[in-house]
């Protein structure tokens, strides 16, 4: 109830971000590292997430770990911004972002 009235007398305008996300370098410790990840774009309960990728080991860099995407994930979010009816500027939201380890991923790191 309370961020509606915030919102009374402002204007609201939907858009839509796209965000692309080609390479991800992840450096890690000496005795741990995910097998896979995945990216989360998020803010309050919603979220969007890319499908899981498997890491490959950086053979210039220790503990350094490289995903590279021949086609890169999208994430696309529609977003409704509020401004005043005066102001050209847009209240600020923030958005996250996130990787994850997922334990098993599209049959990379089974173990018995």
């Amino acid at each position: 109830m309370w961020k509606r009235l915030q919102r009374v007398g402002k204007e609201a305008c939907k858009f839509q971000f796209t965000v692309s996300i080609q390479d991800l370098i992840i450096d890690c410790q000496e005795n741990w590292y995910p097998l896979c990840v995945y990216v989360v774009w998020s803010r309050r309960g919603r979220k969007e997430c890319t499908d899981t990728h498997p890491l490959v080991a950086d053979p210039d860099v220790k503990n350094r770990f490289l995903v590279s995407l021949t086609v890169p994930d999208n994430l696309v979010a529609t977003i409704t911004m509020f401004r005043s009816g005066r102001s050209s500027k847009f209240e600020a939201k923030e958005w996250d972002f996130a990787v994850f380890e997922v334990w098993i991923c599209a049959g990379y790191g089974k173990t018995n």
